[in-house]
């Protein structure tokens, strides 16, 4: 088992994510483990097919090509990857929806955003997919101004402040916002 930390959270992992924060803590809050998620009987066949379900406690989600998880009372991430995803980045899909899903079934708040730290505080890009969001962290990001999420913001309201929970360092970004926002550095 592998130990990590993402969104306040110790995460214990059979399935190495190196994109994560290590973490040494007895007591994991967050289990990802192999087991069976099986596809669903009415799919399409479509290449880019995807099921979401839920039933008591559980979140059950599937990609044609890329596998399942199920996210179980806020705690635990079965998991099962189609043959060859892992080596395709099955664990995004863990860190990023899994995640995103484990911290609705704890009921914490999040947006799908961009974030960095501006002046000691974290300022949040939002927009649908494809607007600009992990670019304009990108930039900032080259003014020296640290990433704190590139899809997941959670965040908690402290009396009159909100405070966010960082991710991972991790920025996706399509070509041609690499080469305009890193230019020669990419």
């Amino acid at each position: 088992m592998n130990d990590y930390f993402c969104y306040g959270l110790h995460v214990r992992s059979e399935i190495l994510m190196p994109e994560l924060k290590g973490a040494r803590d007895e007591n994991a809050d967050v289990i990802v483990r192999y087991g069976n998620v099986n596809p669903p009987k009415d799919r399409t066949g479509d290449r880019n097919s995807q099921s979401f379900n839920r039933e008591s406690g559980a979140i059950r989600l599937w990609m044609d090509r890329v596998g399942g998880l199920e996210v179980r009372h806020g705690r635990e991430i079965i998991i099962s990857p189609v043959d060859g995803a892992e080596e395709k980045g099955f664990r995004f899909l863990i860190s990023g929806i899994g995640m995103g899903l484990i911290l609705h079934q704890r009921n914490v708040s999040s947006l799908h955003a961009s974030a960095t730290v501006i002046d000691g505080g974290a300022v949040a890009f939002v927009g649908g997919k494809g607007m600009g969001k992990s670019t304009t962290a990108a930039t900032f990001h080259q003014e020296n101004h640290p990433v704190v999420t590139d899809y997941l913001l959670p965040y908690q309201a402290r009396g009159d402040r909100t405070e966010v929970l960082p991710a991972f360092p991790n920025l996706k970004l399509f070509s041609d916002s690499v080469e305009t926002v890193l230019g020669e550095d990419s």
